[in-house]
């Protein structure tokens, strides 16, 4: 009959045995590698719904946080492959929501849509225009909250489209930036020029020449504005923080009156 302390030992290799693993089985490390992929996969799971989940009330993150951890420590205890750190990185990364992978690389958002509309230019920017253009006859893509900055003698809303409406005469042009709005605002702006209707205009964008909709841009006077531009919020409180660089773009005749204008402002590139 064996000790009694031969016994307690039986009874605590038992209690130590991972889950699955058959007593006196002649591979208890293939079970143990299952156990751990299962715990592994376990912790996985935790951390994806904590990250994944826009509704995760703080009691509930604090549980799985503290649950993911407890997992992880018994996890650890029988990892052997280091690079199951680096699939788990990976599994992560195949699983969040497009939202927040957007979130993670706000630049790029910057430069393509800013998600929010009402920013404004500059007084110094728009004084500048002033006196390259004379006046400015149109706003096609402005409120009446934003002409008050602007000035023009006539402005088209949110509700009057201006992408819908016939340009003339003297335009400035501060458009709202999005991911689709971009191409149709310059294309829109090259076209009404090209025709006639408008014989001046300054349009300041993000200096995004990487973009296909900047390109027809760059055959045209610009001056690219230094330092970065902080553009106004509604209330008149300054927007700091922005990541990427803005530019001028002029279109029409009088090159001189633009680069006395705007040379104090940045660089002007004359188009070739």
């Amino acid at each position: 009959m064996p000790s009694k302390k031969k016994r307690r030992r039986a009874a605590r290799k038992n209690r130590l045995a991972p889950a699955g693993t058959i007593q006196g089985s002649s591979n208890p490390s293939s079970a143990r590698s299952q156990r751990t992929r299962e715990l592994f996969l376990a912790w996985l799971t935790t951390w994806r719904r904590l990250l994944c989940s826009a509704r995760f009330s703080q009691e509930l993150r604090k549980h799985a946080v503290v649950n993911a951890s407890n997992r992880w420590q018994r996890v650890r205890r029988g990892l052997n492959v280091p690079f199951l750190i680096l699939l788990g990185f990976l599994f992560l990364s195949a699983q969040l929501p497009t939202q927040f992978k957007q979130l993670m690389n706000a630049s790029q958002l910057i430069n393509q849509d800013s998600g929010d509309f009402e920013y404004y230019t500059p007084p110094a920017i728009l004084a500048a225009a002033r006196l390259a253009l004379g006046t400015i006859d149109l706003d096609p893509a402005s409120s009446s909250q934003a002409n008050k900055f602007v000035e023009a003698r006539q402005f088209f809303s949110e509700a009057d489209n201006g992408l819908a409406q016939l340009w003339y005469g003297h335009v400035w042009l501060n458009h709202p930036f999005s991911r689709n709005g971009n191409r149709q605002w310059i294309q829109k702006l090259v076209y009404e020029h090209k025709s006639g209707r408008v014989t001046e205009a300054c349009c300041i964008t993000y200096a995004a020449t990487s973009e296909s909709w900047f390109r027809p841009l760059l055959s045209f006077p610009q001056c690219f504005l230094v330092p970065r531009t902080n553009y106004l919020l509604p209330n008149g409180l300054v927007k700091t923080g922005v990541t990427k660089g803005s530019v001028v773009t002029y279109l029409g005749p009088n090159l001189d009156s633009f680069t006395a204008a705007f040379s104090r402002l940045g660089v002007v590139k004359v188009a070739p």
